[in-house]
């Protein structure tokens, strides 16, 4: 029987009082990727340009070499 362990330094920042938007960083990679979360009945419309405003100060967050390992990739890109 072979094993398999899978081991990630995988951490997740959001902005105080917005539960709706977060990131998700990897410190073994260096990437990042955000994450909107739609609760029950949110008939929101979606706007990627009003998430990109949204989501500024958490990619400033994931960039930022004094925090949570820094100079971050967003995946995707």
């Amino acid at each position: 029987m072979s094993q398999f362990q899978l081991v990630h330094k995988v951490g997740y920042f959001n902005i105080e009082g917005d539960e709706g938007h977060r990131i998700g960083t990897c410190d073994e990679c260096g990437s990042y990727i955000r994450t909107r979360f739609a609760g029950e009945g949110d008939n929101a419309p979606y706007s990627p340009e009003v998430e990109d405003v949204v989501m500024a100060r958490l990619d400033a967050v994931a960039m930022d070499p004094s925090f949570a390992g820094g100079s971050a990739k967003r995946t995707g890109e």
